[in-house]
């Protein structure tokens, strides 16, 4: 199987939210070797987290830093923040969670990305019925959110 393949099969889940027995199906392959195949494309994403999500307590961003117009406003921020809906696919006794104002099974996905347009945080799975408030609360707690360097943990009370 070429990677080509795989990526087609890996997209085709991802991207139209298609079952591995299509994909099996249209690809002319098993199950299971669309599941591997999958799992060796979401693996090398993986692999390119390091390089592109930065650490908790990031410094200054140097386009704030040396713009008068923003520095003493925004001399912490380190990006910006938003929330948006993907569609999923969930068992049946959760589905009610998931469906959002359209009908649509969604989650409710936050994201933080950064001057340069890169993502710097990302959560996911939270079900589309969550208020994003919620969601962000429930991000500012881990260790893993980006905050600037010598600013204490994000508390948000609702």
């Amino acid at each position: 199987m070429t990677v080509e393949e795989m990526l087609g099969m890996f997209l085709l889940v991802v991207a139209h939210s298609t079952r591995y027995a299509v994909v099996a199906e249209r690809f002319q392959h098993s199950k299971e070797t669309v599941s591997r195949a999958f799992n060796l494309i979401l693996q090398g994403l993986h692999s390119l987290v390091p390089p592109y999500i930065r650490p908790r307590n990031v410094e200054e961003q140097p386009e704030i830093r040396d713009c008068r117009q923003w520095y003493p406003f925004f001399r912490h921020c380190i990006g910006a923040i938003d929330g948006t809906h993907v569609k999923a696919i969930m068992p049946a006794s959760v589905r009610g969670a998931y469906r959002d104002r359209n009908g649509d099974i969604t989650q409710n996905v936050l994201a933080v990305c950064s001057h340069q347009m890169i993502f710097t945080y990302v959560m996911t799975g939270w079900e589309s019925s969550a208020h994003d408030s919620r969601i962000l609360s429930d991000a500012a707690m881990l260790l893993t959110f980006p905050v600037p360097q010598g600013v204490g943990r994000v508390e948000l009370e609702l």
